[in-house]
């Protein structure tokens, strides 16, 4: 087996060393302390790759990193432009101190007939040069100018991406062997992946700026949450609205912050099913603000999901719809001061028409005098609107919305639109009801409290009269 002869580092013993140390190593352990080497040089340019310098000079290292391991006069760097036409190159010398020097560059096309980086890129695997003088599947006359007579060259390349090559040079024919393409492999792949990763991270901090940016310019309340419904992330207008400032509420179930306590249960409940279902949930409820202000706001879930199908955030948008209600409030006051001021004018009409026929039926003309006012009178200027309808309602137990099966029909009584009252034959078993309005397929769902119960008569039977007050709105 062949051996080889080295010289120690004398330094351990300093220049009075008792004698010069030769230590003979086979061929199996050159070829391990060789392998060791490379080992090293990967892990210590690993080591580099994760937290990177720029580029530019992530690339010069390690090409210069190739040279030396290869004991080559040059190494070079071919990056990719953006336009997809041009690729750049640069060639270094080492110098005595292993040092790489800039020494040539140029611009030529990434057509692989014109050069051994566009070759190597083009044919996407490591390409080894005997004798660049004889080589017939390219021709670079920029590394030839140079003297250089073989070269190694490995592409840089990631999904189908081209970023560039790496290459080795030697002016020695045949310098290079087949069992440096997988030296040469391992490097390429570590620099192409970090450059992969780097370009991905400022794609990734472009898009959240962008994010950020639009975020704080929309009017409506928009939150990321993560999986469990913490708070990740608030836009300006959420906290103008909520007098919240983003780091009072981040890391905060949403539920803790601006559901209204009697809405709670059935807010849970809906978010719930968006979680399972994957589609988006609309509804509307009470926010309650920092300063204990409520607000009406119209929500809309809808679930981001991960690359293998799991939920991995989700992104709640709300619009502030108070002023909006309040002005449909004020308006159905209007209209139903305007229909019970048309109703008034009805009556009396009617009335002047019935007392002119009794006058022009009596022989003689009789003074007329009012009727006294009875004692159980309606007394209210404005009366609810009369809604003599068969609804269905349900009862909401223990914050879970009731199923379709649920519902049961009762006779209302009035509506507003604030509220509603209906006749039940027995109180309900829950101070939270749901009442469906309509007829389908036109039904609109919505939430309620009860305000108070009143035992009465009712054809002979004894009924409960149940007035409720409207506190939001749900879709099934």
């Amino acid at each position: 087996m062949a051996e080889t002869k080295y010289q120690s580092d004398m330094s351990v013993f300093g220049e009075n060393a008792p004698f010069p140390l030769t230590v003979a190593l086979s061929e199996e352990e050159r070829l391990r302390t060789h392998a060791a080497k490379r080992q090293e040089a990967i892990v210590a340019l690993g080591r580099r790759a994760v937290a990177p310098p720029t580029l530019p000079i992530l690339l010069h290292d390690a090409a210069a990193l190739l040279a030396e391991m290869f004991d080559a006069e040059y190494s070079g760097v071919a990056e990719a432009l953006p336009d997809g036409k041009t690729l750049r190159r640069q060639l270094m010398r080492r110098d005595d101190s292993d040092e790489p020097t800039p020494c040539d560059a140029e611009a030529t096309t990434l057509d692989g007939n014109a050069s051994l980086g566009a070759y190597a890129l083009e044919l996407a695997h490591p390409v080894v040069v005997a004798n660049l003088v004889e080589e017939t599947r390219f021709t670079d006359l920029f590394l030839r100018r140079h003297g250089i007579a073989s070269a190694v060259a490995i592409p840089l390349r990631l999904r189908g991406e081209a970023f560039g090559a790496l290459g080795a040079y030697s002016v020695r024919p045949g310098h290079f062997g087949k069992d440096d393409v997988l030296f040469m492999e391992s490097i390429g792949h570590l620099i192409a992946t970090t450059i992969g990763r780097c370009r991905a991270e400022d794609e990734l901090a472009r898009e959240r700026k962008l994010s950020e940016g639009v975020l704080g310019v929309v009017d409506a309340l928009v939150l990321i949450l993560d999986r469990q419904w913490r708070i990740v992330h608030v836009n300006r207008a959420c906290q103008s609205i909520t007098g919240f400032a983003a780091a009072e509420i981040e890391g905060r179930p949403i539920w803790d912050v601006f559901v209204v306590q009697e809405a709670n249960g059935w807010v849970r409940t809906l978010m719930d099913r968006c979680h399972e279902s994957r589609k988006p949930v609309e509804y509307e409820s009470v926010l309650q603000t920092k300063h204990s202000a409520r607000r009406r706001i119209a929500w809309r879930y809808q679930t981001v999901l991960d690359s293998e199908g799991a939920v991995s955030s989700i992104v709640a948008t709300g619009i502030d719809i108070t002023e909006r209600c309040d002005l449909q409030k004020r308006l159905d006051v209007k209209e139903r001061e305007a229909m019970a001021a048309k109703k008034e004018l009805a009556e009396w009409k009617e009335t002047q028409r019935q007392a002119s026929e009794a006058l022009a039926e009596m022989p003689e003309i009789v003074p007329f005098s009012a009727m006294p006012t009875p004692l159980n009178a309606e007394r209210r200027q404005r009366p609810r609107r009369s809604y003599p309808y068969a609804q269905r309602i349900a009862p909401i137990i223990k914050g879970e919305l009731p199923k379709e099966q649920d519902f049961e029909a009762v006779e209302c009584n009035d509506i507003a639109a604030g509220g509603f009252s209906f006749f039940a034959t027995h109180p309900p078993v829950s101070d939270a009801i749901v009442v469906a309005l309509g007829t389908p397929p036109k039904v609109t769902y919505l939430t309620a409290q009860v305000a108070h119960i009143t035992r009465q008569t009712r054809n002979g039977r004894r009924m409960y009269l149940i007035g409720c007050s409207y506190t939001g709105r749900i879709h099934y």
